[in-house]
């Protein structure tokens, strides 16, 4: 009796498991590029950026993924550091590299139009 248990129990979980497989796979290959672009500008209002630049440095520390990590140090004292990119996460799925947040026209999003970085 207690044999057909666990047996049906390891049944639902190799079916869950393979559901759950097949889901992930149908849904794999989904893009969302023609999603348009809304019609926003940056602003250049100082409140507007005063408000941004608290977001980016204390409501959500963007420094913490998106600074160089020979930055560190100084971003823990509190300095302002460039949100330059460079830090590396290896984690189980593999490997991140955040991106350069800089306005830098070649390797940041300086080429990046506001309507894009908002989309």
């Amino acid at each position: 009796m207690l044999r057909k248990i666990l047996l049906g129990i390891v049944a639902v979980v190799v079916l869950a498991i393979a559901g759950g497989a097949a889901y992930v796979a149908s849904r794999q290959h989904l893009t969302f590029n023609d999603t348009p672009y809304p019609d926003v500008q940056a602003s250049t209002d100082s409140a507007v950026v005063a408000h941004g630049r608290y977001i980016v440095r204390s409501a959500a520390p963007c420094a913490a993924c998106h600074s160089d990590p020979a930055q560190h140090d100084a971003y823990m004292k509190g300095d302002d550091v460039p949100l330059a990119g460079g830090m590396v996460f290896d984690i189980p799925p593999g490997r991140f590299y955040p991106r350069n947040l800089t306005p830098d026209s070649a390797t940041g999003l300086g080429a990046v139009p506001a309507t894009a970085i908002a989309r």
